[in-house]
Order: structure tokens, then sequence, then C-alpha cells
């Protein structure tokens, strides 16, 4: 949903923006990709919160550190730069 809406979820301040409905952030305007990567960024959090319940904090930010990698191979710098 970001790459459609070319939106770099990355760089400072872009997440926040998002979840606020702020589509300001948006490379190209698509209101129905942009509501699902809202409700998927929310979605993203409550399980991270619920990950750092269950396993801890190391281990939940070792499977984000993983996911992210992944994702950087796959699509360079697409969602932009990581803080």
């Amino acid at each position: 949903m970001a790459i459609i809406c070319r939106i770099r979820l990355l760089d400072p301040g872009v997440i926040e923006r998002v979840i606020d409905r702020n589509d300001i952030v948006c490379g190209h305007k698509n209101p129905h990709a942009f509501e699902k990567l809202r409700a998927l960024l929310i979605m993203h959090f409550t399980a991270r919160q619920s990950a750092v319940q269950e396993l801890g904090e190391e281990q939940a930010g070792a499977i984000t550190a993983h996911i992210r990698a992944h994702l950087n191979a796959r699509l360079g710098d697409q969602f932009g730069t990581p803080p």
C-alpha cells in the first residue's frame, strides 16, 4: 500500500502522519490504499505490543529488524531512510 501511494514510511514523521490520516505524505493519491495502509500500520503496532508483552523487547526488536532487513533487500529504499 505504501508503494501504491508512494509513501516513504521510514522517513521521519511519516508513519505518524499516516496514522493521523494526513495524506500529504502521499506521492500518489489513492484513498482506498491509504486507508488500508493506515489499518495495517495500526494492526502492526498492536501485534508488536503483544509480541513485546509475550517475548520481551529484545526478541520483538529482533523480529522487527529481521522483517525490515528482508523488506529492504527486496524493495530497496522505496520506504525511505530508516531512523
